[in-house]
């Protein structure tokens, strides 16, 4: 301010540019100068940015840490200890899914109170504490029971067998299936006669035959590994195609593709996996439901606060959402007035992230490869804003990409990184002085 060789213009747009930041509490407007005033003017400003300049807490600044009400942090920290160790014994997929959920709760806790928007903060550690205590994560995560075989096996199929060339009386016994609310597959030898009608029935009987698998058993074990296994005599038509994709929910070629007879094994095989495998089961199905009804929801909530009326209703998956979020915090760090370099430059994170998405193979991996990007940035921007925390900074994201390097799961992993977001805001938070007439400051 008073070396008369730098210009006044240069003077204030270096003020104003601090000023529009708006990360700084103690810089004022009254301390960009006037750059059509004199000398004078600027002995007063610097006068005035003296009297405010913070303290300093040896060697480095405390920079822009965040004060929060003691109760509230208590409650905090409890949160965190509770869902690592949520994450920590989680075995099962559903007690997986469960602490994915605690995680990105607690995730969005932190985001709320770094914005101090603490109403919604309480919420959210609210919600993590219920979850906690009741076990209610919010949708029912329970794997699917798996069905009932239709009783006395072989007797439907005797009765097929003794309607002969009689088309009616055969398409009333395909019917009589579909009415049976009770049992969600067959035996053996009935599965045996249905699953011939299905692939070499006469167009009408072929038609019902489909529809009731679709309809009554498409969790059906049993009549899944007949498919599979006689898929041999299956016509390569679009119908049959068709047909495989509604029942497996796996996307088919063309008829003539060169690879359809591999993919239709294929399919069907995953398909009756996942129905004898019950941990693959539980893990496909909530993979491809709950996690993005329960997760996604509470995703897309810090994205939104993360970049305000920024998310497009349009994206609906989870890893959609954690994109905008890692977006979110890009942006701030990118409007960051750094005294320091940084060692790892936003350009670095960039290219790490590019690499990411690269390697990923499905949603959940992304929404993985996303929360690391997300952690990675707002590293970089509490390293930036509280220069007293980057050693500890460092550390917590060398611990995250160890215990992310040694953790096989998606939803695991996914939880980790969730859970290490919430631990990298909560360096950026102090409790807030109060005094015992209840004043806090």
């Amino acid at each position: 301010m008073l070396d008369a060789g730098i210009p006044a213009t240069n003077l204030w747009v270096m003020a104003s540019l601090l000023d529009g930041v708006g990360r700084a509490g103690w810089f004022r407007p009254e301390f960009v100068p006037d750059p059509e005033a004199g000398m004078s003017d600027r002995r007063r400003v610097q006068a005035l940015a003296d009297a405010a300049w913070p303290e300093s807490v040896g060697p480095l600044a405390r920079g822009n840490l965040i004060p929060i009400e003691p109760h509230t942090l208590e409650e905090f920290d409890a949160r965190v200890a509770e869902v690592t160790e949520l994450v920590d014994v989680a075995n099962t997929p559903v007690q997986r899914l469960a602490a994915l959920v605690a995680a990105e709760r607690l995730a969005l806790a932190a985001v709320f109170l770094a914005l101090e928007r603490q109403p919604e903060a309480d919420a959210a550690i609210g919600d993590v504490l219920d979850q906690i205590t009741t076990g209610n994560v919010g949708a029912d995560l329970d794997p699917l029971p798996r069905p009932r075989q239709m009783a006395n096996d072989g007797q439907w199929a005797q009765a097929w067998g003794d309607a002969g060339s009689d088309q009616q009386l055969r398409r009333d016994l395909i019917a009589a299936l579909r009415r049976n609310s009770i049992a969600g597959d067959l035996g053996p030898r009935d599965a045996e006669v249905f699953v011939e009608q299905v692939w070499r029935g006469s167009a009408p009987i072929r038609d019902d035959a489909r529809a009731a698998a679709l309809e009554i058993f498409g969790r059906g074990a049993v009549v899944a590994v007949e498919l599979l296994d006689t898929s041999d005599r299956a016509s390569r038509n679009e119908s049959t195609l068709a047909f495989i994709e509604a029942f497996t929910g796996v996307s088919m070629p063309n008829a003539r593709s060169k690879d359809a007879e591999a993919r239709i094994r294929a399919a069907l095989a995953m398909h009756a996996l996942s129905l004898l495998d019950p941990e693959r089961s539980s893990v496909d199905r909530l993979a491809a439901v709950d996690l993005a009804e329960v997760v996604g929801r509470v995703i897309r909530t810090r994205a939104e606060a993360r970049q305000p009326s920024e998310l497009p209703s349009a994206r609906r998956e989870p890893e959609d959402a954690a994109a905008m979020a890692a977006d979110g915090v890009r942006r701030a760090a990118t409007s960051l007035f750094l005294a320091a370099a940084p060692t790892v430059t936003l350009e670095d994170i960039d290219r790490r992230r590019v690499a990411r998405r690269g390697l990923v193979g499905n949603g959940i991996q992304r929404l993985v490869a996303e929360h690391v990007a997300e952690l990675e940035f707002l590293g970089f921007l509490v390293a930036a804003e509280v220069p007293s925390k980057r050693s500890e900074v460092r550390e917590l994201l060398l611990e995250a990409a160890t215990a992310r390097s040694v953790t096989p799961g998606g939803l695991e992993q996914a939880a980790l990184e969730a859970l290490a977001i919430a631990r990298l805001e909560r360096l950026r938070f102090v409790p807030r002085d109060t005094d015992p007439l209840g004043a806090s400051g």
